[in-house]
């Protein structure tokens, strides 16, 4: 438990911006190593609601194809959009 603290200690000491990039860098361990356990894996299930909500969207885009954003474009906007910012760490 000791690096529990340890890496707890270190990791408020960062600034915000950091310790986002830190998360996102545990989120991708995780799943590239595949270390999710089993109960964690029912949280990506998903309800009865968001189904309705997929399949309204979806009935949408079938009834209003104009309105489609080709996910290439979208994909680099959002990439634009939520590009991480560049800190100077001395």
């Amino acid at each position: 438990m000791e690096h529990n603290k340890i890496l707890i200690d270190r990791f408020v000491k960062l600034p915000e911006p950091l310790q986002f990039q830190v998360l996102d860098f545990i989120e991708f361990l995780i799943t590239k190593y595949n270390l999710e356990e089993e109960h964690n894996k029912e949280d990506n299930i998903l309800t009865n609601e968001q189904k309705e909500i997929l399949d309204q969207r979806l009935a949408d885009s079938k009834k209003h194809p104009e309105k489609r954003i080709d996910w290439d474009k979208f994909k680099i906007e959002l990439q634009n959009r939520y590009k991480p910012k560049k800190i100077n760490v001395l």
